[in-house]
């Protein structure tokens, strides 16, 4: 695994730096690949014959435009983005040995992340508060995906006939997903 650089204090030791490197990077490549199944058991759910698509290479990028056009907006057009952030992250970290500008890039996740879910933009004061705050946005897309899998496992158990996308059944769990994330993980 690559690590990514990012602005580090001055006191930091070598030794920190690439443990907060190694944490930075982790975070990006375990929460895209989290995602990345996620949006794949939501496609599958929705496939009458899933087994059909086992050996077909979607990318990320039509992973994620099918899942959406399977399930609408349930959680509002800013998962997304959200989404769509989180694979930049990726990708900065997984083609450039030094990226200064994966940091802004975590910022603007966790930003909109704020903006999403309705809660005040948290203070970010060093590198240790910036991973925690990333790891979080990441928990926040995952749960929102988790409830999407689950409404489209429960879509299909009642016959799965009916269209739910849009209707915006679980539009509103989000503002409030500090106090359901731990369920829904």
């Amino acid at each position: 695994m690559r690590a990514v650089a990012i602005d580090h204090c001055a006191q930091a030791t070598p030794g920190q730096k690439l443990q907060h490197l190694r944490k930075v990077s982790h975070l990006a490549l375990k929460g895209h690949l989290l995602v990345e199944e996620s949006l794949g058991r939501i496609i599958a759910q929705h496939c009458r014959a899933a087994s059909v698509l086992d050996d077909v290479k979607m990318t990320f990028y039509v992973k994620t435009k099918l899942a959406r056009a399977l399930v609408g907006d349930l959680h509002g057009a800013a998962l997304w983005v959200l989404v769509w952030k989180l694979y930049l992250i990726h990708t900065d970290v997984v083609h450039k040995v030094e990226s200064p500008g994966v940091r802004r890039l975590i910022k603007n996740l966790i930003e909109a992340k704020s903006r999403w879910a309705e809660e005040p933009l948290p203070a970010i004061a060093n590198d240790d508060q910036l991973a925690t705050r990333f790891a979080d946005s990441i928990q926040c897309v995952l749960g929102a995906l988790a409830a999407i899998e689950m409404r489209v496992r429960e879509n299909a158990a009642s016959g799965g006939g009916k269209s739910f996308a849009g209707n915006g059944v679980i539009k509103h769990v989000v503002p409030n997903y500090r106090k359901t994330r731990l369920a829904a993980t």
